[in-house]
C-alpha cells in the first residue's frame, strides 16, 4: 500500500521510495535537489512552429568536449520535436527573464509558438534549427547525442553543446561575472535568486599531511566574496 509523507517527524525518515507516490518523490526530491540551474530549452517542430520551454532537472556532464543533459517527463512538445529534429538551444534564465520564462512553461497547443506569447524576439542560431531568445545573456547551440527512457515516464536528453553566445554584459576578465549575470534557479517549487556567495582555498594533500604531522589540524580558507 502506498504511504503518504508524514506531516511531522519524530525520528530521521528511512524510506523506500516505492513506498510513497511519483508525485511525492518529485516533491522530495525537487526540495532536496538544490539550487537546479534552469535549462530554457528552444526547439523546432517538424512543421516550422518553434518552441521553447524551461526544464529543471538540467547539469552539465563534460567539458571535452562539452555536454550536458536534462529531463523530460512525458510525451511533450519538447520531447517530439527533438525526436524529430534532434537539435536545441539551452539559454539560462537570469531574473529579468523570469517572468517569460514561467509564461512559456504554460502547456500551449502544439501548434502554437511560446516564443510569441512570451513577447521574446528570436535571433537565428548559427549550428542548429532551433531559435534562441535575443534577451537571454548566455545560451548553447546544441545537438542531441541520445535519449535514454528513464523510470516510467523520464527521457532523459544528452546533449552536444557545439556552440556559445555569452553577452559582454556578464564577461570580465575572462570569465563569467557573476553580479551580471545573477541567474536564478529552482527550489522546490519556489525560485531562488543569487544569493551571498563565498570561496574557499582547497589545501593540498601535503599541507593536509604537513599539518598532521604536527599535530595541527588543517583548515580551509574561507573568502566572501560580496
Amino acid at each position: 500500500m502506498t504511504e503518504t509523507p508524514p506531516e511531522h517527524l519524530s525520528e530521521p525518515l528511512s524510506l523506500d521510495p516505492s513506498c510513497w507516490s511519483p508525485q511525492d518523490i518529485y516533491y522530495l526530491n525537487a526540495a532536496l535537489i538544490v539550487p537546479r540551474p534552469i535549462a530554457w530549452v528552444s526547439t523546432l517542430s517538424s512543421d516550422g512552429v518553434s518552441n521553447i520551454s524551461p526544464h529543471s532537472y538540467f547539469n552539465g556532464i563534460s567539458d571535452d568536449p562539452p555536454y550536458v543533459m536534462f529531463s523530460i517527463e512525458g510525451e511533450t512538445d519538447t520531447y517530439a520535436n527533438l525526436r524529430d529534429i534532434p537539435e536545441c538551444t539551452i539559454s539560462f534564465v537570469t531574473e529579468d527573464l523570469a517572468s517569460a520564462m514561467e509564461l512559456s512553461a504554460v502547456k500551449f497547443p502544439s501548434d502554437e509558438d511560446e516564443f510569441e506569447w512570451a513577447d521574446l524576439e528570436k535571433l537565428e542560431s548559427e549550428c542548429v534549427r532551433p531559435a534562441r531568445p535575443k534577451s537571454a545573456k548566455a545560451c548553447l547551440e546544441c545537438l542531441v547525442d541520445r535519449i535514454i527512457d528513464v523510470g516510467n515516464v523520464n527521457h532523459m536528453i544528452i546533449l552536444k553543446v557545439v556552440h556559445y553566445h555569452v553577452s559582454p554584459e556578464i564577461w570580465d576578465k575572462g570569465r563569467i561575472n557573476m553580479e551580471t549575470y545573477r541567474p536564478i534557479g529552482r527550489l522546490g517549487g519556489q525560485y531562488t535568486k543569487m544569493g551571498s556567495r563565498f570561496k574557499q582555498r582547497r589545501p593540498t594533500w601535503i599541507e593536509i599531511r604537513n599539518a598532521n604531522s604536527t599535530g595541527v589540524k588543517q583548515s580551509v580558507e574561507v573568502t566572501s566574496c560580496d
